[in-house]
This record gives structure tokens, sequence and C-alpha cells, in this order.
């Protein structure tokens, strides 16, 4: 993930000295896939949806840890 930000950092860079529109379009899908993963990243951390906030299965299933059924 790593090599794709610094890619993209570049990129950035490239269409802001070129003004490439193809280049500025391959730029905008990176966003929306970079998007994407922040949101499931996010899911998975959190144990919550990421739009709305909602707990996930997974946190009805096992409590977070630290807690335990007999807290309050």
């Amino acid at each position: 993930m790593m090599d794709r930000l610094i890619g993209n950092a570049r990129a950035t860079a490239a269409v802001f000295m070129t003004d490439d529109p193809r280049a500025a379009r391959q730029l905008l899908g990176e966003k929306e896939v970079f998007r994407e993963i922040e949101l499931r990243t996010t899911e998975e951390y959190f144990g919550l949806h990421a739009l709305t906030g909602q707990r996930t299965l997974k946190w009805a299933i096992a409590p977070p840890i630290g807690t335990s059924q007999a807290d309050p």
C-alpha cells in the first residue's frame, strides 16, 4: 500500500506539472480505491460501519478486548 501511495504522490506532482487530463483521471480512480480501503479498514478496526456508525456483527458476537459480559 505504501508503494501505491508513493506512486500516487508522484503522479499528483506530474499532473500539476503537465496538466495531463488522462493522468488526472487515473489519479481520480486511485482516490476512489483509497477511499474504499479507508472505509473497509475503519470498519474492520473499530467494528463499526464506516458510514452509519452502527456496530457490526463482529462486536455483537464478541465483546471488545478488556471487557467481559459481566461489565455493566
